[in-house]
């Protein structure tokens, strides 16, 4: 059986990709392209991704997410995820939001010839604020279980709006054994 601790350390670079915002107004509605890179226990690995959030509403959106990575572990182990879940927002003040998700988690990870599906869930919270319009920053407190796994994390990150719409963003992610780095481009819609 994979070693579920790698897999589990995968997701946890994709939370920093995820729960942005654009303005002082509150948009969860966005597509974006994202690329990770990491280490766990030492070990290295990267991916790329996609995301997509939608708004309903006020205060509630619906978000999903898709990666493809690689373990260094030797021959390599390749890992697929996908996300979907919805999240909850609320203003603390007409720059900064409190922000929480539960998603539904799946990886598919594969070594040679042996391959191994998991299921599980992660739950976010944490604040996402905008000091100026341009500029946008984020911390979250993550943990995410996965079949028998479970593992409590942080992620930060910080956004550069080019216009109103487009931007980049830089995020890291860790716990106790990983240290990730996400870069991503994003259109708000």
């Amino acid at each position: 059986m994979l070693n579920k601790k790698l897999v589990i350390a995968t997701f946890i670079s994709i939370i920093s990709c995820s729960v942005l915002a654009k303005g002082d107004e509150s948009s969860y509605s966005y597509i974006g392209l994202a690329y990770q890179n990491g280490d766990v226990s030492d070990i290295d690995y990267d991916g790329f991704g996609v995301m997509a959030s939608v708004a309903l509403g006020e205060s509630v959106f619906l978000f999903a997410g898709y990666s493809d990575g690689e373990i260094d572990l030797g021959p390599g182990v390749d890992v697929t995820q996908y996300d979907i879940g919805f999240g909850f927002h609320a203003p603390i003040n007409n720059r900064m939001d409190f922000v929480t998700s539960i998603a539904y988690v799946n990886q598919d990870a594969e070594i040679m010839n042996l391959s191994e599906n998991l299921d599980g869930y992660s739950i976010n919270a944490g604040f996402r604020g905008k000091p100026r319009d341009f500029l946008e920053l984020n911390a979250f407190i993550n943990f995410v279980e996965i079949e028998d796994e479970r593992d409590t994390g942080f992620s930060v990150g910080a956004r550069y709006f080019f216009t109103p719409v487009a931007s980049f963003g830089v995020g890291y992610a860790g716990n106790d054994d990983v240290e990730a780095v996400t870069f991503d481009a994003r259109l708000d819609y």
